[in-house]
């Protein structure tokens, strides 16, 4: 199973999820900051960001505080049982990546993941992650899953970027002379790169010699001009060069393009 095979995007789940999406303000702040140490930290500016997530058997609230010029946060509410929990729980991170500009939403999804993983065990319920599962397939053999486990939905970074964008490195054709527009991810920063090359996969190869941690998502057979055009579009998402920090929407355009 693969990362877009794990998630169903749609409409009405992003409808969904920012019903119920949450701003905290800085009376709850406070409340927290007694509460929890790591709160705290962000509040008195020595740490930037922390989450957590509060639980009341499976109805769970996942939460983000984060000194962004000044401290806020927000937090999502729902039932960890409900249909497309994990379809939500990435959404939010997508979300909460759009909203602090700072964040990998993979990264925060994962994160949220675990510590959900750690709630759950602390309750007796066994896990086992999406991750395990392969491992036991591919590498032991195994087949079946442990009795009674919850299998928890973790994603790899670039595979899910990989599967998103849907791009087949084996059947892509290079023909010689034409330029390319070209989109490539740095799993590192969470950065994605919006370049132009006579041969997108050499310029990866090169990239990931200095940052391993590098995946073509997609190519276009276009002139530089469209290249040109997608820099002024997301000129606000510029991190440095040709260099961006894309939220899902802005990826979902380009997947579709």
């Amino acid at each position: 199973m693969n990362g877009t095979e794990r998630i169903n995007w749609g409409k009405e789940l992003e409808h969904l999820i920012y019903n119920q999406i949450y701003d905290i303000d800085k009376e709850q702040i406070s409340k927290l900051a007694r509460e929890i140490i790591d709160v705290g930290s962000v509040v008195r500016g020595i740490n930037k960001k922390m989450f957590f997530i509060k639980a009341n058997d499976l109805r769970i609230q996942l939460y983000y505080i984060a000194d962004d010029d000044d401290v806020k946060g927000h937090y999502l509410d729902y039932e960890f049982k409900q249909e497309d929990c994990y379809e939500m729980i990435l959404l939010y991170s997508f979300f909460i990546a759009g909203e602090y500009r700072f964040e990998n939403p993979i990264k925060l999804y994962n994160g949220y993941v675990h510590t959900i993983r750690q709630y759950l065990e602390s309750i007796n319920i066994q896990t086992i992650t999406m991750s395990e599962v392969q491992y036991l397939e591919h590498k032991l053999g195994y087949e079946g899953l442990p009795f009674g486990c919850v299998v928890l939905k973790d994603l790899p970074e670039i595979d899910f970027y990989r599967d998103l964008f849907g791009f087949d490195y084996f059947k892509f054709k290079r023909v010689e002379d034409q330029k390319y527009v070209y989109l490539l991810y740095n799993g590192n920063n969470g950065f994605f790169k919006i370049g132009y090359s006579k041969n997108p996969m050499k310029r990866e190869k090169t990239l990931q010699a200095e940052e391993p941690d590098i995946a073509l998502l997609k190519i276009w057979e276009r002139d530089m001009s469209f290249e040109k055009s997608l820099h002024k579009k997301y000129f606000k998402q510029r991190v440095r060069g040709e260099w961006f920090r894309l939220t899902f929407h802005e990826l979902w355009e380009l997947r579709e393009l």
